[in-house]
């Protein structure tokens, strides 16, 4: 079975990699140093960016949200290539590739990819649209109501940044059906405020987009925040908007192409599940076997979970982790600040309280297969796991961001610890109630962040916070079940946790 699954692995990657190269595209650098994509309709070149004979394009330059990277517009970009328009996507300071530091005037940013796209003789620079997600697409309101030359300006679940002297030109607001109700509101508002009505109809166009006034709402069901991006529905009505105020885009576009990359990916990850499903096993004779008594009392231990989350959310609810005075500001990465001081706290408090009980001991931590375990399996799903979803998000870590990581790893680690003893061992209860102690975890961040105790980022984001989990939650228990060590057990998930974290937070230098 593993055998076939390397296979499938190894041809789903080859598939991946032709469907990723059927789309024109070619990496640059911005004025400012800002790493960029640039998507063009035709047939991709051999090398370097292709040479066109016909008439400039249109061009979309597409900005990302926060905790995004430029890999995360990837498929929006292809379907709007593929619909005849060119597309630049870039990485904002401090996200990604781009070195600078995170700042809070993006608005820069934005300006200087537009001024590279109108320097291109291949792209038409009076056919311009600036859009955005969520933080990009306030930047590019912000962009819009500042430097109101570009044709068109569109905000995908983004409603805010409308701070310059004049209206943003032919607005096209877009969000997800399942979008928070106060983000929905205020982009109702924003499309009334520009329209200079009380309210407007949805899908209606108000104003004229030959004087730049037009003005559009649209929802999108059925996606929420982050997933509205790998909407063909959303990529559709774009694309009407684009034509609607940019013009046509090249010959031969297909409206409401897909993102051929899905099949591909889906059947990689598949494989890579089962071959990391199976490593654990594979690796059992190296590691060693660290046995514990079965899991007793496990409501009660959730319990204690629960009000060890609680207090160390309520003792860091004083501390802004976006200041300097927050015992966390040592870590470079915004927002994610909030998030490591829960894993150290909590675990910290978990810790003392397993060790007043005698429960927790050092067996294995200090044996070299305790660590290589750790560190094979870490780096299977380092390889793997990046390799499948790459062109969907830039998961691998530039050489800044590897010690960052390294000490998010470092300090979420007492928390994964604790969680392996104090809920995971044999028998039932060890195997349901370390699976309830990550839904609890999940449920404590999303009320914490609703609230407003922790960024709320993280309710944005809570589909992959959970989706996260759920994969240290399948490496742990085949651990448990194959080659018993809680402490390799630990050490692959505080490793993956500071990976995913230092991949996608904004670096603040």
């Amino acid at each position: 079975m593993y055998g076939g699954a390397a296979i499938l692995l190894a041809v789903a990657l080859v598939g991946l990699r032709a469907s990723v190269g059927a789309v024109a595209h070619y990496r640059v650098t911005l004025p400012g140093g800002a790493p960029a994509v640039v998507y063009e309709p035709g047939a991709p070149a051999p090398f370097g960016s292709p040479q066109r004979d016909g008439p400039p394009l249109p061009v979309v330059v597409l900005a990302h949200g926060f905790s995004a990277n430029k890999g995360m517009m990837s498929s929006l970009a292809r379907r709007l290539t593929k619909a005849g328009y060119a597309v630049l996507a870039f990485d904002f300071r401090g996200h990604g590739e781009n070195r600078a530091p995170f700042g809070s005037d993006l608005v820069d940013d934005v300006d200087a990819a537009v001024l590279w796209a109108r320097m291109q003789s291949r792209f038409d620079g009076a056919r311009v649209a600036v859009a955005g997600h969520s933080m990009g697409g306030g930047a590019a309101l912000g962009y819009g109501s500042r430097e109101p030359n570009v044709a068109a300006v569109i905000a995908i679940s983004a409603a805010g940044g409308v701070d310059g002297p004049y209206p943003p030109p032919n607005v096209l607001l877009i969000w997800a059906g399942t979008d928070p109700k106060r983000l929905r509101d205020r982009a109702k508002q924003l499309g009334a405020e520009l329209a200079g009505l009380s309210q407007l109809v949805m899908d209606n166009v108000y104003g004229e987009p030959e004087r730049s006034t037009a003005v559009r709402l649209t929802e999108v069901g059925g996606f929420d925040h982050p997933s509205i991006l790998y909407s063909g529905e959303a990529a559709a009505r774009i694309v009407d908007w684009l034509a609607l105020t940019l013009g046509p885009g090249a010959p031969g576009g297909e409206p409401a192409a897909g993102d051929g990359r899905f099949g591909w990916a889906l059947l990689g990850f598949a494989a890579w599940l089962t071959l990391l499903w199976g490593a654990p096993g594979l690796l059992a004779p190296v590691v060693p076997r660290v046995t514990r008594a079965a899991t007793t009392e496990p409501l009660r231990r959730l319990a204690v979970l629960a009000t060890a989350l609680v207090a160390a959310l309520l003792l860091l609810a004083g501390a802004d982790a976006a200041s300097d005075r927050s015992p966390f500001a040592f870590v470079p990465l915004v927002a994610a600040r909030d998030l490591i001081g829960v894993f150290a706290v909590t675990g910290g408090g978990l810790l003392l309280w397993l060790a007043l009980r005698g429960e927790l001991s050092a067996r294995g931590l200090a044996q070299p297969g305790t660590w290589a375990g750790a560190a094979a399996l870490l780096a299977f799903a380092y390889v793997g796991f990046g390799s499948v979803v790459l062109p969907f998000v830039d998961a691998w870590l530039t050489p800044q961001r590897l010690p960052v990581a390294a000490g998010c790893a470092a300090l979420s680690l007492p928390f994964w610890v604790a969680l392996e003893w104090l809920l995971r061992g044999p028998g039932r209860a060890g195997v349901w109630a370390p699976i309830a102690g990550r839904a609890l975890l999940v449920a404590v961040l999303a009320a914490s962040a609703w609230i407003g105790l922790v960024s709320f980022v993280v309710l944005l984001g809570l589909l992959p916070f959970a989706l996260l989990f759920a994969l240290l939650e399948l490496a742990a228990y085949r651990i448990e079940r194959a080659c018993p060590n809680p402490w390799m057990a630990a050490l692959l998930q505080a490793g993956w946790t500071g990976w995913a974290l230092a991949a996608v937070f904004p670096y603040a230098g």
